[in-house]
């Protein structure tokens, strides 16, 4: 199959507009995307610095590719969540990208900066890993990128994002979706504005175009994943795009054309009548009137308990 613009041999196409494009016109088109959502959700300026944070999947490392291509003064931020093997590939893919093209990687290692260890903390509360890895991650990338005055931005995809939306719309969970927004502000000194610049661009766009422009990737999703309600979802909107292409891009999209002004209530992600004050130990900020959740985390294990 020859690609619609140049002719050249394409790698991917797109039923909906029965067009087929090649490496270089692929890029070309994803990164008119990743303008659009910039500039549509006034993500980021000209002269902002960026931390992207990398977990050594494809969204993630061709977000950085994207960004520093756009001209964008960035680093990358890879968390070593101690995960075994997985964690030992992931920071690998990292790291490998990263020296390929001279870039800085900041790497902050979970277990041995900050004493917590994410499995024993799941199994000592009677929690999902994923929910403990998520608070602790989200400490971490705000922390990194309020210390370093970068704008975060995260690769969450198309696929991601509808997921995460249609799974807050099948249990109503009208809190996460009054916060639902690709670009949160920055609230308070110690709070990171937040970007998702991929909420256009879908999980096959990035493996194409990780395929065809040679990025090296890890594969395997993390074991402690399996299972989770959002991959359920995930697979039911991809069985939903495969019979009717478009579909993914019309949800997102319709959601926050829809709902902008009634739903996004630009307060930073934070739940109206909510008090955010500084944690007592870090500083950081917590709607806990003690110490912070990853704090508390930590006590875990300082204490010997």
């Amino acid at each position: 199959m020859k690609c619609s613009r140049c002719h050249e041999e394409a790698v991917i196409y797109y039923p909906q507009s029965r067009q087929a494009l090649c490496a270089e016109h692929l890029k070309e088109y994803i990164e008119r995307k990743v303008k659009r959502a910039i500039e549509r959700f006034k993500m980021l300026k000209r002269g902002e610095k960026v931390l992207v944070a990398v977990s050594g999947g494809k969204d993630s490392l061709m977000l950085w590719e994207i960004l520093v291509d756009m001209g964008y003064d960035t680093e990358g931020l890879y968390i070593d969540l101690g995960l075994g093997e997985y964690s030992k590939s992931s920071e690998e893919y990292s790291r490998g990208f990263a020296e390929e093209r001279d870039l800085t990687l900041r790497i902050v290692r979970v277990k041995e900066d900050h004493g917590i260890d994410i499995v024993a903390a799941a199994k000592r509360l009677r929690r999902p890993t994923c929910s403990v890895c998520g608070t602790v991650k989200r400490y971490i990338m705000n922390r990194e990128a309020v210390e370093a005055g970068r704008v975060l931005a995260t690769g969450h995809n198309m696929d991601d994002e509808a997921s995460t939306l249609l799974g807050n719309l099948l249990t109503w969970n009208g809190e996460q979706l009054l916060r639902a927004s690709p670009s949160l502000p920055s609230t308070h000194p110690k709070l990171a504005r937040r970007i998702k610049p991929l909420i256009y661009v879908s999980e096959r766009e990035s493996a194409t175009y990780c395929f065809s422009h040679g990025i090296k990737y890890i594969i395997p999703e993390c074991p402690y994943s399996e299972g989770a309600r959002l991959s359920v979802v995930k697979e039911a909107l991809s069985k939903i795009e495969d019979r009717s292409p478009g579909s993914l891009l019309n949800f997102v999209d319709g959601f926050y054309r829809k709902s902008e002004g009634i739903l996004c209530r630009r307060n930073g992600g934070i739940k109206e009548g909510v008090e955010l004050k500084p944690c007592p130990l870090c500083g950081y900020l917590t709607s806990s009137s003690g110490p912070c959740a990853f704090c508390r985390l930590k006590s875990l294990f300082s204490s010997g308990e």
